[in-house]
Order: structure tokens, then sequence, then C-alpha cells
């Protein structure tokens, strides 16, 4: 790793005053009195790389110091632990002009930390949308283009049933009824002492004709299909399923969009990156 000198990054007003408010931002262990003595030990600015990379810093690490061998240890782990990790070091002349609070050290190296970190996370927030568009299209083409699965109109079909049950008989209208016997219009009296010729007798009346049960009307099959939902309503169905169909290809168009565009961007920032690296290679800075 080639280290990078910052005394050449030039300062001025406007980026020093960035600087100044970037660190008012983050949350430190102890109050901001002078920042050329306060960030001389390097404690306070593994705990602002720390803001941005929590995994990256282990704060236990570095100690307040004022000893100046105990600031060349920590500048030194944060060489080598974390600045290398970020993909830049600092030379050793940074190191002595900053343990020895040189006036303006210490905002250079914040201003080379702070680009780093912000090219570090633009390109962190690139991929990570990338990824979402992959993952999102890949969600997407689960489903085939002819449609949904067998399983998925099988349970469609079901759930419409139980809510809208087929039309059926009624029993008792299947069932022929039964025809009640003809009743005896007269019962036999008791013989009489007068005889047989002396009962009187009543004319006997005719039972009504029997009455033919109504006939069941037939189940025709072919108004049903094979889960017992009429055709109207698989023909819904089957509209439904192609409308979802052609608006999840609609979508998946649109992320196929979306990621080329993410992709030239990424290329787009790589090119500046590149860039940005040799004019500081020009420089003399890296």
């Amino acid at each position: 790793m080639a280290q990078i000198s910052v005394s050449t990054v030039p300062l001025t007003d406007e980026n020093v005053q960035q600087v100044y408010s970037w660190v008012d931002g983050i949350p430190l262990s102890r109050p901001k009195r002078n920042i050329t003595r306060d960030f001389s030990d390097g404690v306070l600015t593994a705990e602002v790389t720390k803001h941005y990379f929590p995994k990256l810093v282990e704060l236990h690490n570095y100690s307040t110091a004022n000893s100046t061998s105990q600031k060349f240890y920590n500048w030194n782990t944060l060489n080598q632990k974390v600045f290398k990790k970020l993909g830049f070091m600092l030379s050793k002349n940074d190191v002595d002009l900053v343990v020895n609070c040189h006036p303006g050290t210490v905002e250079q190296i914040l201003l080379t930390l702070k680009g780093v970190i912000e090219a570090k996370l633009e390109k962190k927030a690139a991929k990570e949308q990338m990824m979402s568009e992959i993952s999102q299209i890949s969600e997407a083409s689960r489903y085939p283009q002819q449609g949904f699965p067998d399983e998925t109109i099988q349970r469609m079909s079901q759930i419409q049933i139980s809510q809208n049950p087929p039309p059926s008989i009624p029993q008792s209208k299947i069932q022929y009824q039964t025809i009640p016997p003809v009743q005896q219009q007269h019962q036999q009296q008791p013989p009489s002492k007068h005889g047989p010729s002396q009962v009187p007798t009543q004319p006997q009346q005719q039972a009504p004709p029997a009455q033919m049960p109504p006939q069941p009307q037939p189940f025709n099959p072919s108004l049903f299909d094979r889960f017992g939902v009429p055709d109207l309503q698989v023909k819904a169905l089957l509209d439904k399923k192609d409308q979802q169909i052609k608006e999840l290809q609609e979508h998946v168009e649109t992320l196929e969009t979306r990621l080329q565009k993410m992709e030239q961007i990424i290329r787009i920032k790589d090119n500046k990156i590149q860039k940005m690296t040799q004019r500081m290679q020009q420089a003399g800075i890296m």
C-alpha cells in the first residue's frame, strides 16, 4: 500500500470549515477545544472513523495519551489496521507532524479521511441498491411467463369454492315421494243383533289418483370444471391471472432498465475515482 503525504493537500477557508462542520456532527468521547492538540494522539480520529465503519475500528486499541511514544503507537495502529484497509496510509513525516501538533496537519488528515470515507460510502450505497434491484428481479422471475403454477390455481379454486359453493340439488327433491296407501273409507262394524241385513252401509268413495313425483333435474358436469367451480368463475380467475402476469412482466422490464442505469452510474463513479487517483499521484500525494 503506497503512502501519501497529506502535507501537499491544499487548505482553504472553505474546506477547513467543511472539515470542522463534519467533525462537529460526529459524537466524540471528549469535547473539542483545540483541534490540533485534541487530535494529536489519534484517539478522536479513530472515533471519527468508527462512526462510519463500526466493525473496522476497535477503540480499546487506542489510549488517550500525552506522551509522544503512545501517540506514535496510536497513529501507527491506525495506519496499519484502519487506514490501510480504507486504501491509503499516512507517511512517517505526516505522523511526526500531527504528533508534535504542527498547525494545519490535523485538518489535512481529516480532509483526506473525509474524502476517502465519502467515496467508500457512496460506492457501498450504489452496490447495495444494485443488489436490491437484482433481488427484486430474481423474486419477480420466480413466476413463469406462461402463468402461475397449477398448485396456485388449485389453491385459488379451493378458496373460491369455499366462499361460493356450487349450487346443489336438495335431497328431498331427488328422492321419490312415497305414495300413500288407499285408506278405507269405512271401518268394519261389529255384528249386530238384528242380523247382517239390518247393518247400514255407506257408499265407498274412490281414492284420489296418485300424483307422480317430481322428476329431479339432472346434474350437468359440463357446467363445472375439475375443481367444481363454474366456468364463469374459472374464466374470471384466468383473466385475473393473465393481468397479474402482464403486470409482473412490466415490473421486470422496469427493474432491468433501472439496473442498467445503476451499472452505468457505477462505471461513471469508478472513472471519477480513477481520475482522482491519477491527479493525486501526479500531485505527489500518493
